[in-house]
């Protein structure tokens, strides 16, 4: 079941699906989000020794997923973006709980 939430209201959590493939020394990490520049870094530095590319939009789209200075700052991307896609925004840790889930998933794509 799904309950849209008002605007003073944050999900606890919303599941999305990470995919990762792995091309000899090439790693693909899809995921459904826009994401600020330096999580796409942290992503890419996922795995010494391989090409990690970070992929958006993959499996669909749930927003944008800024810092927690974008929070802070009342950025678009955290507070009028997740209006749109009537998200009513994540925790401003998101960004960390979703590049730590790529990285868990990388490094058993990558294992040898």
């Amino acid at each position: 079941m799904v309950r849209k939430l008002g605007n003073d209201e944050l999900a606890d959590f919303e599941s999305v699906e990470v995919q990762v493939i792995r091309i000899e020394n090439l790693v693909l990490a899809g995921h459904p989000t826009e994401l600020f520049s330096e999580y796409s870094l942290r992503m890419r530095e996922s795995a010494a020794g391989y090409s990690v590319v970070p992929v958006g939009y993959a499996g669909g789209l749930v927003g944008y997923v800024p810092n927690p200075a974008a929070y802070q700052a009342g950025a678009y991307e955290a507070d009028l973006v997740p209006r749109i896609f009537e998200k009513w925004g994540f925790r401003s840790d998101v960004g960390d709980i979703l590049t730590t889930g790529v990285a868990e998933a990388v490094a058993i794509a990558t294992e040898r």
